[in-house]
């Protein structure tokens, strides 16, 4: 996944789902799973498709951006070059657990 740039018409016909600020760039995301940076000129800086049927929220934090998507996914991005950095599961079913002995937690790298 690369960030592009975008035609500007097509982005005034999006829905958007999730706006989070951080060091003063708005990272937006559309219904269909569209990331859009835009920087305090509201100038759209970069964008990319983050490759889901449906995306429903997003939250920066700590230079990684946070996108809620489909089938109870959550995907994560750095904030400078929206490179993935990893897809976190599906939660278990309700009543049960995802919790085995000798499994390991999950750790989203820090650099």
């Amino acid at each position: 996944m690369e960030s592009q740039y975008a035609e500007l018409e097509k982005v005034k016909q999006k829905v958007f789902v999730g706006v989070s600020v951080f060091e003063g760039l708005a990272y937006t995301l559309a219904i269909d799973g569209h990331v859009y940076v835009f920087d305090k000129a509201r100038t759209l800086i970069k964008w990319m498709n983050i490759r889901v049927e449906r995306a429903f929220g997003c939250q920066v934090s700590e230079g990684r951006l946070f996108c809620a998507c489909s089938d109870s996914t959550l995907r994560v991005f750095r904030t400078d070059t929206l490179q993935h950095i990893v897809t976190l599961p599906r939660p278990p079913p309700l009543g049960d657990t995802n919790m085995l002995l000798g499994v390991s937690k999950i750790k989203i790298p820090t650099n």
